[in-house]
């Protein structure tokens, strides 16, 4: 319905399922971003090969009119974009890059260590294609925590860039966005113990980005359908965060 009554100089955002984009044939848009790729929905795909093929499907028929943002920290996402058409604009915390979105300076690594004390004073800077830099918003400003939350604010501001947007207007969005229900939500807190609702963490990168997203000592309430994932990458940052777990089957 938004489809047929935008105007012509009308944006829409879709948030496509891999499931969705499995069966397009002449899907086009302007900017694609894949934000990464992880073991999921293999009760339906039957395979990764399948899964990553559907994926794919976001850029098969992009031009070299159009851009692609994705995630130059996930080798996946890498392989993915290897041989598009689309102009390519990467976001990254572990690498300044020649040109797209990045955090400056950059992360040791993607996900944080065990009680990893972070006092350095970061920024997501957007270097262009032309090699001009210019700041957005420091990372501790931003309205969400956790170094993914981090990751996808720099996939949003290299979208939002490449819509055409004024660098110099994104801040404000960013320090004041405090996020969606059922993604790290904040509930309350109830006789000293404060309540996050992350119930769309389905998968085992999801729960590992929400347990380290948050200070220990924590317990994670956990269940729900299983898809066929591995969960045991999970025991280690169990051991290492976790005070309890409530498994709820």
């Amino acid at each position: 319905e938004a489809a047929r009554e935008v105007a012509a100089d009308g944006w829409l955002v879709a948030e496509l399922s891999s499931f969705q984009l499995k069966g397009t044939q002449h899907f086009r848009p302007r900017i694609a971003c894949l934000l990464n790729i992880a073991e999921t929905h293999l009760d339906y795909h039957g395979s990764m090969a399948d899964y990553i093929q559907s994926k794919q499907k976001l850029f098969a028929n992009q031009t070299a009119e159009d851009i692609a943002v994705y995630n130059a920290d996930d080798p996946q996402c890498c392989r993915a974009v290897a041989d598009i058409q689309a102009r390519k604009l990467p976001f990254s915390l572990v690498s300044e890059l020649a040109a797209g979105v990045f955090v400056s300076p950059p992360y040791a690594s993607v996900k944080p260590h065990e009680d990893e004390q972070d006092t350095e004073t970061r920024w997501i800077v957007f270097r262009g294609f032309d090699g001009r830099e210019q700041r957005i918003i420091r990372t501790d400003e931003l309205g969400i925590p956790g170094r993914h939350n981090t990751a996808n604010a720099l996939a949003a501001t290299a979208i939002a860039l490449a819509a055409g947007a004024d660098p110099a207007l994104l801040a404000d969005p960013l320090r004041t966005f405090r996020g969606v229900e059922h993604r790290l939500e904040y509930v309350g807190v109830f006789d000293g113990v404060h309540f996050y609702n992350d119930s769309k963490a389905t998968n085992p990168m999801a729960t590992t980005m929400s347990v380290l997203s948050l200070p220990s000592p924590l317990i994670l309430i956990a269940g729900g359908l299983d898809r066929g994932s591995d969960y045991m990458e999970l025991l280690p940052i169990f051991r290492m965060r976790l005070k309890g777990l409530v498994a709820l089957g």
